[in-house]
Parts: C-alpha cells; structure tokens; sequence
C-alpha cells in the first residue's frame, strides 16, 4: 500500500490512540524501532494489529479512520469541493481518485462507481477486492452527512457503501468559504 496511507495511519492512530499505541503496534509488526521507516509496514497489517490491541473490529477501526481523514482540514477543503449539497458530494465521489492524484501522483486509489438507486438512494462501489476502502468510506461520508448538516443511514455491504438521505438539509452543516467573495455554502 501506498506511503501515504500508512502514514495515514500512524497519524490517526498516534493523534486518536496515542504515540504509546503507535510505538506498540510497530513492534509487534517486527519493526525494530518506532522509528524505522513507514515503508517497511504493510498498511492492512497495521490495522489489523491496532483493531486487535484495542479489541475492536477491522471494519470499525477502518470507519474511524475515515471520518478522522474527513475531519483534517486539507482533507474536509479538498472534499467540500466536490459538491454544494451532500447529495452532490456522494455523485461526485467518482472524481475523488483524480482529485487526490493531483496531490500525489503515484497514489493509485481504486475506482469509484457511483449509481442512484432510487430517491436520494445512493450506492458507492469499489472493485470486488475494495472492501477496506468500502469501510474507510463509510466513515468518511458519514463526517461529511454532518460536515453537510445531512441525516441518513449508511450501510456497508461487501465492497459498497450505501446512502439512504432521510434529509439533505436537516441542520445547516459547519460553512465552507468556496471562495473569498462568497457567501457561506450550507
């Protein structure tokens, strides 16, 4: 797995855990020191060993990790972009991988299907192999349904997320600048 998700992971895990959970994950992951380069960890592993250390589901520990990325600011800015209501943002999440390779080029994400299945029914597609991403996802659209002020439920089914929108607009969500002369998008 790419770099910058394991060093994803050791942000989310050392700025939600602590450094002491960090530094144990590595050694039972046979790196000799904290300090070692992430390089030499295999991402699904780390989280593997950090779900087991803190007695908590893979797939849960995944959802954390994705609605923590969402709430890193960077990463909220770069993903308030996609839409100016939730439901655009979910549409939009196909171009997500594109966006991100501007940042890192060599980052190869999994490509992202979305298809309506009815009204304000949504569903997130990765390939058959994609259900860790279909996981992080999960909590990522989840802190975004807040960041929006949307309610709804999602589901993960295999490699999909699903989004049943109950309200695009049942609070007014945290404001987003989309530029300087602009009024607050909601």
């Amino acid at each position: 797995m790419h770099w910058l998700v394991r060093k994803f992971i050791e942000s989310f895990l050392r700025e939600t855990y602590s450094d002491a959970l960090w530094h144990r994950v590595c050694r039972s992951s046979g790196v000799a020191s904290y300090r070692s380069s992430i390089d030499d960890l295999n991402s699904q592993d780390l989280i593997a060993m950090a779900a087991q250390m803190l007695g908590k589901p893979k797939d849960d520990l995944l959802e954390d990790l994705g609605a923590w990325s969402a709430r890193q600011e960077r990463i909220r800015r770069l993903l308030r972009f996609s839409g100016r209501n939730f439901h655009d943002f979910l549409l939009n999440l196909e171009m997500l991988g594109d966006r991100v390779r501007m940042i890192a080029p060599d980052f190869l994400m999994p490509r992202i299907r979305v298809t309506e299945d009815g009204i304000d029914c949504l569903r997130v597609d990765f390939p058959s192999d994609g259900h860790e991403w279909a996981c992080a996802m999960a909590g990522l659209i989840r802190c975004m349904a807040d960041d929006y002020g949307a309610l709804g439920v999602i589901g993960i089914e295999e490699n999909s997320v699903t989004v049943q929108i109950s309200d695009g607009f049942f609070t007014s969500g945290r404001s987003f600048l989309l530029g300087e002369n602009e009024e607050p998008a909601r």
